[in-house]
């Protein structure tokens, strides 16, 4: 690995040991960085920077998954969905197999930034779009959070196994892995949630 863009040496004193970045970092954070900053066959670059910023985005999706699970969702809103809600679980659905076709193959970083940082592009737009107050929502951000929590446990298996708990009564590495429902993915609904980009744009 780099450190800083330089080779580490030991006998150089250009180190970062991993006792040292858990301590100053958390656990869940350096096990993120160093899986999603390259590919297992390829050398990582641990700068500090970038390893803050990990944590802060961490940190902010604890923040809103703690929102998502406080938040009460009445019987039945499952069936309220409107067509923003079924283009997010449309995206959902795409995003599991993405994850999971990566994970066979040991592409870590390919895995971890679908069901992290390119899903996190998905809900920006969605909250952009959406009417976060309507029951349905609530149950779409649910039922994306308690996939995504399934998809993220390899990558950050403390923070998720203990909002996996919250939201469901059992930790994310007792769940199975999540499969792709054929009912929920929809290319006309993506297609036509495209158009209203493209325009917006």
């Amino acid at each position: 690995g780099l450190l800083e863009g330089q080779k580490m040496s030991s006998s150089k004193g250009h180190v970062i040991l991993p006792g040292e970045a858990i301590d100053k970092f958390g656990a869940d954070t350096t096990r993120f960085f160093l899986l999603n900053s390259a590919e297992p066959w390829q050398d990582y670059d641990w700068r500090e920077d970038q390893v803050q910023n990990t944590h802060d985005q961490l940190r902010r999706f604890w923040t809103r998954a703690e929102d998502t699970i406080d938040r009460e969702v009445p019987d039945g809103a499952g069936d309220e969905l409107q067509h923003i809600d079924r283009w997010l679980l449309s995206k959902l659905q795409t995003t599991i197999e993405d994850a999971s076709d990566s994970l066979e193959r040991f592409e870590t970083r390919t895995a971890s930034q679908a069901a992290f940082y390119n899903f996190e592009e998905h809900l920006k737009w969605y909250r952009r779009r959406a009417d976060l107050d309507r029951p349905g929502a609530a149950w779409t951000l649910r039922e994306v959070l308690r996939t995504r929590l399934r998809l993220l446990a390899p990558f950050v298996p403390f923070m998720t196994n203990e909002l996996h708990e919250e939201l469901t009564g059992e930790p994310a590495e007792d769940a199975a892995w999540p499969e792709p429902d054929p009912d929920l993915q929809s290319p006309v609904t993506e297609a036509r949630e495209q158009l209203v980009e493209d325009v917006l744009d």
